[in-house]
């Protein structure tokens, strides 16, 4: 049996109509799949790409991260073994969420080149599911899965894979269509509120400056539902998203209460700060000129799908203020990216934590990916020849965007391609060392030979960062007097060593200090002293020692735990209680 177009649009609606039974919307789901193995394609057949920016990072921490959870860490926040062996509290910091994630699909079976492409393989995949489940309802479910092939093939999207290797942010793009959906159904219905909680938490622990961008337009999006539904839902639902943060508060408390510790304020400067990275329309180096080549197709793209929108629209004034809502959204979205909207990131220390105002173009390529949606779901109720001559030009302008993405990905080579470095690369010696690298954190990344990034240094008593790491330094040494050093554990989380000093010595551990760190001498605590360079050091008399280093958890990480499990309780008993309002109303 065959379905036209205007079938399978109104399909939604008739709960007899076959597309319930899944048998096409399961075909659909799996051309997303198709179409996500082939944005990932280059990397699948090449291997990952070892220019990108940020892929060197991720494969360390993902190597480092899985080895301490095979140890039995259950959150491994201090990384022991990068910085050349003197560890560094990364995931204190950084969100956690894609590194489980990446250590289940080692655990598995896969390397962790194959676990690095599977986990953008399947952010491409997860982002357009969501996106057709969020659209189906609404637009109908070709228009959703048009839109949903939209968003998965944005230019962004391709530039965050191959270019920039932001691994963590192309996750976050998964989540914001759930958010939008559990929103508009927790305020009628409480059950919702569950899992829009649930939702945020997720985007919490994948992805902070993604999580800042979307909480502030989401916050934007509630303030149009309060003159519109009882302002007590409206509360709650609010509310449901604050009770997600608590969820994770053992991951967000200590990165507020913690940061004044480490060197994060490198953020901000980064590539020039928000200033360098705000968006004009000549490009001034690499990474801007592919975004303002972005802003262009994006505003390119806008123009004629919905000029569609609204024609295909023109009878039905309900979804033609929707499409006003959608352009209004990316209109705010572009001015914030734009040299127009600088006083207001110069003025929020906040806001610059972002690094880089493009980073708005993921919820752009969101709103972008709603305009093709609205524009296909007033073609489908159009006459054949009308319906036939505008979605050609739909296609032909996904098509455009598509191909430009296509064309980035080719331009890079894999870590299985990487083309003679030696010769045709000679003038970029830099990419040859990145080349190298990454090779050592696939295959060898745990003999100290790999570092960390800057802002996760932590700071010495002057505020300055602890001295970059050197390599090939010994765990445990004398740094003054005379004593020998026998190392009996050297754990991620656990060390002991004995020293026996023969005069007053200083011994050196090449160890980061950081709280959470706890020094035990004979079994009893002891003072840690900081070197200059921000390691760990102590001074013992004449005599025989068993030396321990501990890293135990920190009050902030304490309390953490205590707000997660109340936030918890609390949704557990929210969801009980809507269960029992749901069931009495029924009854």
């Amino acid at each position: 049996m065959s379905y036209n177009s205007s079938e399978l649009y109104h399909a939604h609606s008739n709960p007899s109509f076959p597309l319930h039974n899944f048998v096409i919307e399961a075909g659909f789901i799996i051309l997303l799949g198709l179409v996500a193995v082939a944005i990932t394609g280059k990397m699948i057949s090449d291997g990952v790409i070892f220019e990108s920016h940020d892929i060197l990072i991720h494969i360390t921490w993902l190597q480092h991260f899985s080895k301490q959870l095979s140890e039995g860490i259950w959150y491994p926040r201090w990384l022991a073994g990068t910085n050349y062996g003197y560890g560094s509290p990364t995931f204190v910091f950084y969100p956690p969420l894609v590194y489980y994630i990446g250590s289940a699909l080692k655990t598995i079976g896969l390397n962790t080149e194959q676990t690095i492409t599977t986990l953008f393989a399947l952010a491409v995949f997860c982002s357009g599911l969501n996106f057709y489940i969020y659209g189906r309802n609404r637009w109908g479910i070709v228009a959703s899965y048009i839109g949903a092939l939209a968003y998965m093939t944005a230019p962004y999207v391709s530039f965050n894979i191959y270019i920039r290797g932001a691994l963590s942010e192309t996750w976050s793009l998964v989540w914001i269509p759930l958010i939008l959906l559990l929103t508009d159904k927790a305020i009628y219905k409480a059950k919702w509120r569950v899992g829009l909680a649930i939702c945020f938490a997720f985007l919490a622990v994948t992805h902070l400056p993604n999580l800042l961008l979307c909480t502030i337009c989401w916050g934007v999006y509630m303030l149009f539902y309060l003159p519109k539904q009882p302002w007590k839902n409206v509360i709650f639902t609010v509310g449901s998203a604050f009770v997600g943060f608590g969820i994770v508060s053992f991951y967000l408390l200590p990165v507020i209460i913690d940061k004044p510790l480490v060197n994060l304020n490198f953020m901000r400067d980064v590539m020039g700060g928000f200033k360098e990275n705000l968006i004009i329309w000549q490009g001034t180096n690499n990474t801007t000129g592919h975004i303002q080549s972005f802003f262009k197709y994006g505003i390119l793209t806008i123009i004629p799908l919905s000029a569609i929108a609204f024609y295909s629209h023109s009878k039905n004034i309900s979804y033609q203020k929707k499409i006003c809502y959608w352009l209004f959204f990316l209109i705010g979205l572009s001015f914030f990216m734009s040299y127009l909207s600088e006083p207001v990131w110069r003025v929020s220390k906040t806001l610059q934590m972002v690094q880089f105002p493009w980073r708005i173009m993921g919820l752009f390529s969101f709103g972008m990916a709603a305009m093709f949606a609205l524009a296909v779901s007033g073609v489908m109720r159009k006459s054949l020849c009308q319906r036939m001559f505008m979605l050609l030009i739909i296609f032909s302008i996904w098509f455009w965007n598509a191909k430009y993405s296509y064309q980035l990905s080719l331009s890079l080579p894999g870590l299985r391609e990487p083309g003679n470095i030696t010769a045709a690369r000679a003038e970029e010696h830099w990419k040859a060392t990145v080349f190298d690298r990454v090779q050592t954190a696939l295959h060898d990344p745990y003999t100290n030979k790999l570092k960390d990034t800057k802002e996760y240094l932590p700071l010495l008593n002057n505020g300055n960062p602890a001295s970059a790491p050197t390599i090939d330094q010994a765990s445990v040494s004398v740094k003054s007097g005379k004593a020998s050093i026998k190392i009996n554990q050297w754990g991620s989380y656990n060390r002991i060593f004995d020293v026996t000093a023969d005069k007053i010595s200083t011994i050196k551990v090449r160890t980061y200090y950081y709280p959470a760190w706890r020094l035990y001498v004979n079994k009893k605590s002891h003072p840690i002293d900081v070197s200059d360079d921000g390691t760990i050091e102590l001074k013992l008399d004449i005599g025989s020692y068993v030396v321990e280093l501990r890293y135990q958890w920190e009050q902030a990480f304490i309390v953490g735990i205590v707000l997660s499990i109340l936030s918890i309780a609390i949704l557990v008993l929210y969801w009980i209680k809507s269960q029992i309002f749901s069931i009495s109303i029924y009854l």
